[in-house]
C-alpha cells in the first residue's frame, strides 16, 4: 500500500482487549498524555464505520470489510482531530477478531499494540450486569449458538465467549509490543501508562495529579464475590476449553475461589 502525503510521523497505539477488561480506564488515561489524540470521542474507530458495528458482522474476523474504506475514513479524522499530536489511541474491543488485518492496513506508519487483559470471571461478572442474553446471542456471536434454555446456558456462553476472546489475546502475543492486566492498571495506573507511554515516540509522560487518575477503581472483588457458586461453576465451564490461553496470562480457568489473577 504507498504512503498517504503527510502521514509518515502518525503513529498509531493500538489496544487489544475484550469488552469490560478496562479499555475506557487505559484509554482515558493514554488521552491525558502529551502528544496524543483519538479519532472518536471514545477512541474507538469502530463508530465511524457502520458495517463494522452491525448485527454479527461486528465480531466476525472473517466478515469481508473494506479496510481501505477503514483506512481512508481514519485517516481523514486524524488529520482532523490530531492537531499537534502524533499518536492516535484507538482501543475499539472488536478490533481484537481481526487486529492482524487493521494492523496491515497501516501497515506503512508506526503502530504499537499494547494488550490489555483481565480476570475472566470479574469480566462474565460485568457482562452479566450489562448484557441479556439476546444481546449476547444477536451482537457477539458469528454464528448463532444453541439456543439459550436457562442460567445454565447464558454463563457457559459467557465463560466461551471470553476464552475465545483470551485465545484471540494468546494469538496476537507474537506482536504485542507491551502487556498489561487490568488488575496491574488499577494497582498503579501511573507506572502501567508511563510504561506504555515509553514504547511509543511522541508521548509524552504522565501526570499522576490529572483527574483521570482519580478515576481508578479496583472492582475486581466486587464483582467476582456477585456471582453466585453456581454461575462461576457454569462460567468455568465455558472457560475450560481455553485454559492454556487463559492461564497463558496469569489467570485461572477454574470456579473462582482463589484471589484474583493476572501476573506481570
Amino acid at each position: 500500500m504507498s504512503k498517504d502525503q503527510n502521514v509518515d510521523d502518525l503513529t498509531w497505539l493500538f489496544v487489544a482487549t475484550q469488552p469490560s477488561s478496562g479499555s475506557t480506564l487505559l484509554g482515558n488515561l493514554l488521552v491525558t498524555l502529551p502528544g496524543a489524540a483519538r479519532i472518536e470521542p471514545r477512541a474507538e474507530g469502530q463508530w465511524l464505520i457502520p458495517d463494522l458495528v452491525e448485527g454479527r458482522n461486528r465480531w466476525n474476523p472473517d466478515a469481508p470489510h473494506s479496510f481501505a474504506e477503514l483506512r481512508a475514513v481514519w485517516l481523514r479524522e486524524a488529520r482532523s482531530n490530531s492537531r499537534d499530536a502524533r499518536v492516535i489511541i484507538e482501543k475499539s474491543p472488536p478490533n481484537l477478531c481481526r487486529m492482524r488485518r487493521l494492523m496491515a492496513a497501516f501497515a506503512d506508519m508506526p503502530q504499537v499494540l499494547v494488550l490489555l487483559t483481565r480476570d475472566p470471571f470479574a469480566i462474565c461478572a460485568s457482562w452479566t450486569r450489562r448484557y441479556p442474553p439476546r444481546v449476547v446471542v444477536d451482537a457477539w456471536c458469528p454464528a448463532p449458538p444453541k439456543p439459550i434454555n436457562d442460567a445454565r446456558d447464558y454463563f457457559r456462553l459467557l465463560g466461551c465467549i471470553c476464552g475465545e476472546r483470551f485465545a484471540m489475546l494468546h494469538g496476537l502475543r507474537d506482536i504485542c509490543d507491551h502487556w498489561n492486566a487490568c488488575e496491574d492498571l488499577v494497582g498503579d495506573a501511573v507506572a502501567v501508562v508511563q510504561g506504555i507511554a515509553k514504547r511509543c515516540a511522541g508521548l509524552g509522560l504522565p501526570d499522576a495529579a490529572h483527574p483521570a487518575f482519580r478515576e481508578v477503581h479496583d472492582r475486581n472483588p466486587a464483582l467476582r464475590a456477585g456471582l453466585a457458586p453456581e454461575a462461576g461453576r457454569w462460567i468455568a465451564e465455558g472457560l475450560a476449553p481455553f485454559r492454556v490461553s487463559v492461564q497463558a496470562f496469569g489467570y485461572s480457568a477454574d470456579q473462582p475461589d482463589a484471589p484474583v489473577g493476572g501476573s506481570r
